[in-house]
C-alpha cells in the first residue's frame, strides 16, 4: 500500500520549516516561498491542484495582507486579504461579467464599490453581503439610470413612490 506524503525542500531552523523553502503537498497543491516556525509566513506562491494561483502574503500559514488569486476558470483578484477571506480594498474581474472596484470583508463585497459590467452598465454604490444595499446609482448604457436606495440587490421600490406618486397626477 503506497502513502502519499508531502515533500519539503528548504531551510530549517530550530527543527522547523523557517526561511525559503517548496513544498509540494501530497493532495497536488505546491507552495514556493518564505516559512515561519512550520507556517507559511512572508512572501509565497501557491499553486493547488485545481488550477487556482495565489502570490502575495501570508501569515499563520494563511492569505494576509496584499496578494494576487487567479481562478482556475478565469476570475482575477488583486487586494488585501485577511485570514484567508478577501478584506479591505480589492479588484475582481470576472469573466465574462466585468469589474468589481471596492471594499471586501469576509469574502463578500461589503462597503462602498464600482461594478461596471461588460456590456456598458455601471453599479456605484453601497454593497452589503455582495448585494447592492443602501445608496447607490446604476447606470444602463444607452438607457438611462436609477439614483437611490437599493435592498437585496432591487431598488426599494418605497423611494420610487414620489416619483410614482407625482407622475400619476400629470
Amino acid at each position: 500500500m503506497s502513502h502519499q506524503q508531502d515533500r519539503y525542500d528548504g531551510e530549517f531552523a530550530r527543527g522547523k520549516k523557517n526561511g525559503q523553502g517548496v513544498m509540494k503537498y501530497h493532495n497536488g497543491d505546491d507552495y514556493d516561498g518564505e516559512w515561519k516556525d512550520d507556517q507559511k509566513c512572508g512572501y509565497g506562491k501557491m499553486v493547488y491542484c485545481n488550477g487556482d494561483i495565489y502570490v502575495g502574503l501570508w501569515v499563520n500559514d494563511q492569505k494576509n495582507g496584499s496578494g494576487e488569486m487567479k481562478y482556475e476558470f478565469g476570475d482575477v483578484y488583486n487586494g488585501e486579504w485577511k485570514n484567508e477571506a478577501k478584506c479591505g480594498q480589492g479588484v475582481l474581474t470576472y469573466v465574462g461579467v466585468g469589474r468589481y472596484d471596492g471594499t471586501w470583508n469576509g469574502d463578500k463585497k461589503n462597503g462602498q464599490g464600482t461594478l461596471s459590467y461588460e456590456n456598458g452598465d455601471l453599479y456605484e454604490g453601497n454593497w452589503r453581503d455582495e448585494e447592492r444595499s443602501g445608496q447607490g446609482k446604476m447606470i444602463y448604457k444607452g438607457v438611462g439610470k436609477y439614483v437611490g436606495q437599493w435592498a437585496n440587490d432591487k431598488v426599494r421600490l418605497s423611494s420610487l413612490l414620489p416619483c410614482l406618486a407625482y407622475t400619476s397626477r400629470s
